[in-house]
């Protein structure tokens, strides 16, 4: 990765509808990472608090980076109700 040596053990990315600012291909270009899937807003909270006991990911290391989507929040997005940050 050109910019992070380093990513937290859970990031999160503001994405708002269809950005034309942010890719998830060149982000994570060079790593190893899956698809999104989308979960529940409710889950959000427990794997923040649980990252917080993991060290950075070295974006050369080759570790698998987990990617989500927060289902609550794309319903805000569809919806045209999301807030801008």
């Amino acid at each position: 990765m050109k910019y992070f040596g380093f990513l937290p053990p859970l990031g999160i990315i503001p994405v708002q509808g269809n950005n034309p600012g942010f890719s998830l291909q060149a982000f994570f270009n060079g790593m190893t990472y899956r698809q999104p899937v989308i979960i529940e807003g409710a889950k959000f909270e427990a794997a923040m608090r649980e990252s917080l006991s993991y060290p950075p990911v070295d974006t050369q290391s080759g570790e698998f980076f987990w990617l989500y989507f927060i289902r609550e929040n794309m319903e805000s997005v569809r919806s045209g109700n999301a807030k801008p940050y």
